[in-house]
């Protein structure tokens, strides 16, 4: 992240490190770069939990549906997969209805078996 003041990376990802980069020393962070090291935690493992415990029924999801479809739906814009929405308010953010097993991603990989 670049802001007006420095900037902060993440790197390297493992072990988890923050390159910092600051105009002046403050809270605690001297002025220029420097390496702020993370406190090392197994990857992963929380949101693991998480999820087992919503197939669970333990509690509810922790995003809602339509965040994880945005989601879905700019990484497949991303990667050319899915055209720009249409901008018709009565659509929302998708350019057309998407339902599973539709769209230009569920073509199945070129060696998968005929079902």
């Amino acid at each position: 992240m670049h802001g007006t003041h420095g900037s902060a990376g993440l790197g390297p990802i493992e072990p988890p490190a923050v390159r910092l980069s600051l105009d002046r020393a403050r809270d605690g962070f001297e002025q220029g770069m420097q390496d702020v090291p993370l406190t090392p935690e197994p990857r992963y493992v929380a949101s693991l939990a998480s999820i087992v415990a919503v197939i669970r029924g333990e509690h509810g999801r922790d995003r809602s549906m339509r965040h994880e479809l945005m989601v879905q739906e700019t990484i497949m814009r991303a990667v050319g997969r899915l055209p720009e929405p249409s901008g018709d308010p009565a659509i929302g953010a998708t350019s057309r209805p998407i339902t599973p097993g539709s769209g230009p991603w569920s073509s199945p990989p070129a060696n998968a078996p005929e079902k």
